[in-house]
């Protein structure tokens, strides 16, 4: 199985959510793009959006709007030029194929087959993340994680025991969730290193699923504590805010790859921002996202979440 087909594939399968998903982006761009831009310093000179897939989740003829240019970067070409298709002016984008886990080629080159689930933790102890920016150049006015990084290593990783009949240990879901924060603290480190001194760099990602199936009456994990803490609905979402809610919630739930490192950016704001995924009558599946606004200077720790 190849590293980078496994997020081909699901970026195709999520591709003609585009108008199902124009409530994500509605929200995201009048809740905190147009808030944060206009009560900070901004240059609409050039914007970076990491992890920018099909661009269904993010208001793509917004930002080509308000920016002179726009880098896309994502390890799915097609994807890319998906997005680059539905814009209204295509020569403001640059396109940059970039894997932004830094491990695809070690992934690739392992043989899963016949292994136990000891040697892929094994394997995952011994991998070297290596990650290649040299096509990203410049400074951005603004750089945006888009909602990718619980897909770092997660999804390739499962699918591919789940091919191989190899049930995961406790222990190698603990590795690669320590991989994946690992990850991410790179990424924050890179963004921080091209970031313009007076730029804002917006992070977002899913921390919780909450979804429930009628007809096996399946319930994701934390589905009950989850939808009690927002008093039975969605639209409550605001109640996430107060920490003594969100932190026992995080600390029990939390996806893989939400993880918050400590870096040399300074807070600026968070918001929660439901993100209604599936639009069958029978299941329903909503991502708790949450959005990080930063400046440069210091990031608290996640852990004084509950002082937000």
């Amino acid at each position: 199985m190849i590293f980078k087909n496994v997020q081909a594939e699901f970026n195709s399968d999520t591709r003609v959510n585009n108008d199902n998903w124009s409530a994500f982006r509605e929200m995201n761009r009048e809740q905190v793009f147009k808030i944060v831009f206009k009560r900070n310093f901004l240059n609409f000179n050039r914007i970076l959006l990491l992890g920018a897939g099909n661009g269904n989740d993010i208001d793509i003829n917004y930002l080509e709007d308000i920016f002179d240019e726009v880098v896309v970067a994502d390890i799915d070409e097609e994807a890319l030029d998906y997005l680059i298709s539905k814009s209204k002016n295509p020569n403001k984008f640059t396109k940059v194929i970039i894997d932004l886990s830094g491990v695809e080629s070690q992934m690739n080159s392992y043989d899963f087959n016949n292994k136990t689930s000891t040697q892929i933790e094994t394997f995952v102890r011994k991998l070297k993340i290596n990650m290649d920016f040299s096509d990203i150049n410049g400074e951005f006015d603004c750089v945006i994680n888009c909602n990718y990084t619980s897909q770092l290593v997660n999804p390739f990783i499962l699918k591919t025991l789940e091919e191989y009949n190899i049930k995961p240990t406790s222990n190698l879901l603990l590795l690669l969730s320590e991989l994946s924060s690992k990850i991410i603290t790179i990424l924050f480190n890179f963004i921080y290193s091209v970031l313009h001194a007076k730029g804002i760099f917006i992070h977002s990602t899913d921390l919780f699923e909450v979804s429930f199936n009628e007809k096996t009456d399946y319930k994701s994990p934390g589905f009950i504590e989850i939808m009690t803490a927002l008093n039975g609905k969605i639209e409550n979402i605001d109640l996430l805010l107060k920490g003594e809610v969100v932190a026992p919630l995080i600390s029990k739930y939390a996806l893989v790859g939400s993880y918050i490192p400590d870096s040399e950016f300074k807070f600026e704001s968070l918001r929660f921002v439901p993100w209604k995924f599936s639009f069958k009558d029978y299941y329903v599946k909503y991502y708790i996202c949450m959005v990080y606004a930063y400046k440069k200077g210091f990031v608290p720790n996640q852990k004084i979440i509950s002082d937000l």
